[in-house]
């Protein structure tokens, strides 16, 4: 029984959550939970969010360690309007919503920042495509048959996309002047499936994480555009395969990527380290690749740990 006047509620742990209960963020009969501010429903096998919150007081919300693909939907975001602390960590989400404006930032090289990814080579940027390859139910390695049905299927994906004029794994939906998340100030999006970064942040982020995910570069805008310098003190892209700025440069920190930015501006970076030799096609591969074999390890993981509960019963 959940009652009406409770500040803080921990649902977290429970294995059998697998939508967040309507009854809990909507409410019923005209009531709802008008004082909660703080919800846990971490550690659960949450797939899915119920289409409409109204927890107008919310400050955190803690969805780490759930099954989510998409970042919570607008009208989710519109019912939680005083959010500060949003944890997603340990998901399966591929795009965050982008706050940039394309008519007011542009980059150093010429051109909206908004529809142009932080790369050398614009041409091919624009075939960077996120798939997602859904995890096996055991963690064996995959077979050259599997192997090369995928290169196929990242070919005709690139080929798609090329073909209509998409952006970039950048690219998503824009929620600039929306009025959401205008009091966000933490989070964290680590040990996901990113693939790409927006260009532009809720105006009163202070802290991005974004580590453990498939992020090859870091836009300029992200960090040096006007909201961003005034109100972005941390951003951790740590454990990624970044190319621009060199890695070298993201492990000392927003200060010392901010400075690089100044000095050589997201035109002449260049892709390099591993994959640099790599085709995009490849290079995107080699990232669901990983990705797949993450998610193995997250099953087998899963599977092991439920043993002993077994056992016991």
């Amino acid at each position: 029984m959940i009652a009406i006047g409770m500040e803080k509620i921990n649902l977290s742990k429970n294995k059998s959550l697998v939508v967040v209960p309507e009854l809990l963020v909507k409410g019923a009969g005209g009531r709802h939970l008008a004082t909660l501010q703080h919800l846990d429903l971490s550690h659960c096998h949450i797939q899915l969010m119920s289409r409409e919150w109204n927890l107008p007081n919310l400050l955190s919300l803690d969805l780490s360690h759930n099954r989510l693909k998409d970042f919570p939907s607008k009208a989710v975001i519109q019912g939680l309007p005083l959010l500060k602390t949003l944890d997603l960590y340990g998901n399966r989400i591929m795009t965050l919503p982008d706050f940039c404006c394309p008519n007011q930032q542009k980059s150093s090289a010429g051109g909206c920042v908004c529809v142009k990814p932080c790369c050398s080579n614009e041409s091919e940027a624009s075939m960077v495509v996120p798939v997602v390859i859904e995890a096996t139910t055991t963690a064996a390695p995959l077979s050259s048959s599997f192997r090369s049905s995928r290169r196929s299927s990242f070919k005709d994906a690139i080929a798609a996309t090329a073909s209509t004029n998409s952006v970039s794994a950048c690219k998503a939906e824009s929620w600039n002047q929306s009025g959401l998340l205008e009091h966000l100030t933490t989070l964290n999006v680590g040990y996901n499936d990113l693939t790409g970064l927006p260009h532009g942040l809720p105006p009163s982020l202070r802290i991005l994480i974004v580590c453990n995910n498939f992020l090859s570069c870091v836009p300029e805008p992200l960090v040096m555009g006007s909201v961003a310098e005034e109100t972005l003190k941390e951003l951790d892209v740590s454990s990624n395969p970044i190319s621009c700025p060199p890695p070298e440069v993201c492990e000392s920190g927003l200060r010392t990527m901010r400075r690089w930015f100044r000095e050589h501006g997201s035109a002449s970076s260049n892709v390099t380290g591993d994959d640099a030799s790599a085709p995009v096609s490849q290079r995107t591969f080699n990232n669901n690749n990983k990705r797949e074999q993450r998610r193995s390890l997250r099953i087998q993981t899963s599977s092991s740990s439920s043993l002993p509960a077994a056992a016991a019963r």
